[in-house]
């Protein structure tokens, strides 16, 4: 991600090959940020949040997709770091290729964290069906295995440990049994009214360039094609595969931008949902914005929907409101 001497190599040479310049980010312009910004949420959400807005376990859920979604970012940074691309023999660049479907899972991370926020009565919806799953799963293997005593006593320990969980979260069995499934990103999208502002801005991480994921978390023919010279060198001829290596640099480069675009959009949700007062959160998330709009993808996300959201709620990086912003704030 830095523009190191690769970087700059690989940026000349597209910049030879099409005549067009090649965008460059530096990541310490937003990595040690937005690591540093996670882990101040995760905190806030886990030790200050029920002050804000109280709920038995809301706050708890919400903190942790957030470190999953923080942990599959630093996971991908930590892939294609210039030291391990450098410095390791075992490295391959195959590795960070098979790892985007969690990209995927980061969008759907999204859909749930703004699906919860933007209606809090769903949090019960979310974790009752969680338990009935997992309730299910156990008794299916142990009806499936029943003549296994061993496995029988294994599946009932764990069905009494969960149920004095679901007790302790205030749930009946009924209430378990009875939950309805969370609706995927895809039906959520579907189920009417499908022209709300959350579904509308949901709906952009499923077209374009961002069906990808889907594509390649399903493995695809478009999703196997669209990494297949990445992961299939051998398959390519010795003299273009040079080329092919400076080409999946960069295309890694826009994925990890993406990914944190991802969980920049995260951390916005959260803040103008809880709007904790505490470590200069305002302006450590312009600090990213400004370094990730570079991208356009990611600069599409925020002119949509993160640009106005943010100024509406007064989540600004300067103490002065611009004259054209006013029009944004509410009376």
């Amino acid at each position: 991600m830095e523009p190191t001497k690769r970087a700059r190599k690989i940026a000349e040479t597209y910049k030879t090959t099409t005549g067009e310049d090649l965008i460059v980010i530096d990541a310490s312009t937003f990595q040690t940020q937005l690591g540093s910004l996670s882990t101040t949420m995760i905190n806030l959400l886990e030790r200050e949040a029920a002050k804000v807005k109280p709920h038995p376990y809301l706050n708890d859920d919400l903190a942790m997709m957030l470190r999953q979604m923080r942990t599959t970012c630093d996971l991908l940074f930590y892939l294609n770091a210039d030291e391990k691309i450098d410095g390791d023999p075992s490295y391959r660049q195959g590795y960070g290729f098979v790892f985007l479907p969690l990209i995927r899972s980061m969008i759907d991370g999204l859909y749930n964290i703004t699906a919860l926020l933007d209606d809090s009565l769903r949090a019960k919806q979310f974790r009752s069906i969680g338990y009935r799953n997992i309730l299910d799963g156990l008794e299916e293997d142990k009806n499936r295995y029943g003549t296994d005593r061993r496995w029988i006593n294994y599946c009932d320990q764990k069905i009494r440990a969960l149920s004095i969980e679901w007790r302790q979260c205030g749930f009946t069995e009924d209430e378990i049994r009875q939950a309805k499934p969370w609706p995927t990103l895809g039906a959520y999208l579907r189920n009417k009214p499908t022209n709300t502002p959350h579904k509308l801005f949901l709906s952009q991480l499923t077209y374009g360039f961002w069906r990808e994921y889907s594509a390649l978390s399903h493995v695809t023919f478009e999703g196997l094609k669209a990494i297949f010279p990445f992961i299939g060198k051998d398959r390519i001829p010795r003299e273009a595969r040079d080329r092919i290596e400076d080409e999946g640099h960069r295309v890694l480069t826009m994925h990890i931008a993406r990914a944190s675009g991802i969980l920049l959009c995260t951390l916005t949700e959260l803040q103008v949902h809880y709007m904790f007062p505490e470590s200069n959160i305002p302006n450590r998330l312009h600090i990213i914005w400004d370094a990730l709009n570079q991208l356009p993808e990611v600069r599409e996300l925020y002119e949509t929907r993160y640009k106005s959201l943010m100024l509406r709620n007064r989540i600004l990086s300067g103490p002065e409101i611009p004259a054209e912003f006013r029009r944004y704030f509410k009376q």
